[in-house]
């Protein structure tokens, strides 16, 4: 944890890549809050094919413009 919090206090920007699995993590849930807190840019990114984020995760990003990586192939 002091690790985390440690490189979010040094961001401005903090990457959230949505799945099922980080929105059912503890550490990725105080992360994300954490970071919202401290006023950093969150840049939503989505991972999961047909993922939408709902519950703390959707009240996070809600506004935001997500990227969705399931729709790009990476070479």
């Amino acid at each position: 944890m002091i690790g985390i919090a440690n490189a979010i206090e040094n961001a401005d920007n903090v990457l959230i890549c949505m799945s099922t699995t980080y929105k059912q993590s503890v550490y990725c849930q105080s992360e994300a809050h954490y970071a919202f807190e401290r006023g950093c840019r969150l840049i939503p990114i989505i991972i999961e094919r047909n993922y939408k984020p709902d519950g703390w995760l959707g009240i996070i990003v809600s506004g935001k413009i997500y990227v969705d990586f399931t729709k790009v192939e990476f070479i």
